[in-house]
């Protein structure tokens, strides 16, 4: 049985365009957004509530996005995560493979890739029925 709501976190450096489209192609499902900006809010976030899915920015300051998630695995927090990253390399998904991040999205192609991947996790991890709208596989 699903939630009535998943909570979403949305860790981005700033207001980037891909976090304003997935929030945007999001608004219509049960779920309530957690904006943060910062590896201190993430971390509070996580602290006071269950997170469903995590969408993190590979720019947030601080630690960046993989040091970040390194420190919510350590936590012991296994929700699922999706990394985008302005310029993925092999390095990177081989670090985020190692902390079982979902998929790694490049910025310039959130369009195409971020919102058909969060819409399909909802879907499948959690069965909430998603929008048909051409972005779900």
């Amino acid at each position: 049985m699903s939630p009535l709501r998943l909570n979403i976190l949305l860790a981005h450096a700033a207001q980037d365009p891909w976090a304003v489209g997935l929030a945007g192609s999001l608004r219509e499902l049960p779920v309530d957004l957690h904006w943060s900006r910062s590896e201190a809010e993430v971390l509070g976030i996580a602290r006071e509530r269950k997170l469903h899915l995590g969408v993190v920015d590979d720019a947030i300051p601080d630690g960046g996005g993989l040091g970040l998630l390194r420190r919510i695995r350590r936590m012991g927090l296994d929700f699922p995560c999706v990394l985008v990253s302005r310029e993925p390399s092999e390095r990177l998904l081989q670090d985020a493979l190692a902390l079982e991040v979902l998929t790694v999205i490049q910025a310039a192609a959130y369009q195409e890739t971020l919102v058909p991947s969060v819409l399909k996790v909802i879907h499948h991890r959690y069965n909430v029925i998603t929008p048909s709208n051409g972005h779900s596989n």
